[in-house]
């Protein structure tokens, strides 16, 4: 089934908040930036807000300052990539478990000068 709308955009901002960030870094008003990028006032301060949430600042000043922070390497995979690494460090993690289970509990019974080792 398919879902309605935008899909979700895989950066902080989508493109066009971006592009209203940098108009907001260059000291424009929401009028300015409407005529700018062709778009209504309304829609200005519909990105604004969003911005302003996006970034957990609360002022188009704050906005303005804000620059990404460094990210780890492994920040910028898609979901399904990171719980795939969680799953397969989890699954070998299980198996060196099993593994070092199975060598401790053949030791006991197989060391040498036993009963079983002198008999086979």
């Amino acid at each position: 089934m398919k879902r309605r709308g935008r899909p979700r955009h895989p950066d902080i901002l989508t493109p066009r908040e971006w592009e209203v960030l940098a108009l907001l870094r260059d000291g424009l008003a929401n009028p300015d930036i409407a005529e700018r990028l062709g778009i209504t006032r309304d829609a200005v301060k519909y990105h604004v807000s969003e911005i302003l949430s996006k970034l957990a600042v609360s002022s188009r000043e704050e906005a303005a300052l804000w620059h990404p922070s460094e990210r780890p390497w492994w920040a910028a995979w898609p979901l399904w990539a990171k719980i795939a690494g969680v799953a397969t460090m989890a699954a070998a993690v299980a198996g060196l478990a099993v593994l070092g289970w199975a060598v401790i509990a053949t030791k006991g019974s197989r060391e040498p000068g036993s009963a079983e080792t002198l008999n086979s």
